[in-house]
Order: structure tokens, then sequence, then C-alpha cells
């Protein structure tokens, strides 16, 4: 269901995509407009990442689509950012309790667990935009453990958000897509000072691979607002379809990837 923003209250550092902090009734969100300088490209690969991660059990913030208003909406940066009577949006929910990690220390009290699964659904869906700003450290409640806090999907998938044209070529190999992974994103921070096992790695993906049938690209797409669903060709999505099957097909190999270079 496509929600009603409240108002946009401010905008949020200057990233590519826009993002704005924004109201949803009470509700505390930022969001970004299909208007953004990547356009429904990146709102369609934000939304896809959060879907998968969802069907995953993997750890993200609540998220959804929402719309402008004219008569409904309060804008509250009208001499900054002007915004169209249906205007769509993806929206996600700001998370109290969360932090940058600006040191390897931060991460002592982390199981390895979270990094192994971030790493995993990383190179399953091909992110190489893994960075400070989008890898968050959730602070526990009372008797529980700190936990890594993921978001941001805008520039998944070989080629990012030109991902139609890179996959055109054909899908880049395993080998090739864990390594992209491991040279672009910002992982060392949380691989410092920790050690992995082989063991532990592939029972953690094993227990991933059992989730990949709830994987459904059709059901995924369907559930976005056509005006970030059409954009792309029936071409574009039966390549995408193609690439996702190949990685649950090819699970196994992912995991033996990341296996080589986690293991020192």
């Amino acid at each position: 269901m496509v929600k009603i923003l409240t108002e946009i209250t401010s905008r949020v550092g200057n990233g590519v995509t826009t993002p704005y902090y924004a109201m949803i009734d009470s509700l505390a969100v930022v969001v970004k407009s299909i208007n953004n300088n990547e356009g429904f490209y990146a709102l369609f690969n934000e939304a896809v990442g959060y879907f998968i991660a969802e069907r995953l059990d993997f750890s993200h913030p609540d998220f959804g689509f929402a719309q402008y208003k004219s008569d409904l909406t309060i804008n509250r940066i009208p001499n900054d950012s002007s915004f169209n009577d249906k205007e769509i949006f993806t929206y996600t929910v700001l998370e109290n309790s969360v932090i940058h990690i600006e040191g390897p220390g931060m991460i002592n009290t982390i199981d390895n667990k979270d990094i192994i699964e971030l790493i995993i659904f990383d190179s399953f869906i091909s992110n190489t935009d893994r960075n400070k700003g989008n890898i968050l450290i959730k602070m526990p409640k009372k008797g529980q453990k700190a936990k890594l806090f993921p978001l941001d999907y805008t520039h998944i998938f070989p080629g990012e958000c030109i991902w139609f044209d890179v996959l055109k070529r054909g899908n880049p190999s395993i080998e090739k897509m864990v390594e992209d992974v491991f040279q672009t994103g910002n992982y060392q921070l949380l691989l410092e000072n920790k050690s992995f096992d082989p063991i532990e790695i592939r029972k953690i993906g094993y227990e991933i691979k059992k989730k990949l049938v709830n994987i459904d690209m059709d059901d995924i797409i369907s559930s976005m607002p056509n005006e970030i669903s059409v954009g792309h060709s029936k071409q574009d999505i039966y390549l995408l379809k193609k690439f996702i099957e190949r990685n649950i097909s090819e699970f196994d190999d992912i995991i033996e990837e990341i296996t080589k270079h986690l293991v020192r």
C-alpha cells in the first residue's frame, strides 16, 4: 500500500539520490523521490534489495512506498525543493539507537554471524556500495548484544543503476562478483580484529540457502508501484531474474569464494 506523506522536513546530506527527512503521520522516515538524479532506477534497486532482505530474514529497516499529495503533504523546505502532486517515494523508517562505525574496536561485541551474513547478502545481490554511511550498529537493549544494521540498496547488481546494460553481456562469474564486492565494499573495520572459521561460514551459508526458495521476483516486482516497476522493459526484468536464478543455483560457489576471502 502506498502511504501519504504528512510532511517533508529537510534534506539528508548531499546524496546522489537526494534523500529527505519526512513524516508519515507520527512516523519519522527517510524518503527518496522517483525524481532523484538516478530516477526510478535507484528506487527499483532499493525496493528489490529490501524485499530480498525481507524474504531472507536479513536485518533491514521497515520500508515501503509513499506519495506526495499537494493538498495534504506539507513541504517545509519550499525554497529548496518542490514536489509534484502524486510524486512517488520509497521510505525507510528512522531507527532509534543506531550509530556509525568509527573504529574496529566498536565491532568487538558484534557476532561473527552478523558480519558473515552481511557479506553473503552483499555478494548475493552484488552490492559494491557498502560503506560507513550504510552499515550501522544498532545499540542493544539491556541483556542483548549490539547488532549490525545495514541499509541502502540503490546501487546493487552488476552495473548498479545500469545493470540492464551490463547483464546484456552476460552474468559476471561468481569469482569476479564476490571479488568486486570485497574490493569495493568498506569491510575493513568489520574484519580488522576478527578471524573466521570455514565451517562457521558454510553453516551460516547453509541456513541462508534454505531461505532462497522465498525469493519470488515476480511477486517482488508486482509489489512495487507501477511508476517504479514499469520503467524497465520485459527484457530487463528477464535478465535480472536470470541473474538472481544463477546466484541461487550457484549459491554454494558464492559461499566458497567468500570463504577464500575471509579465512586467512
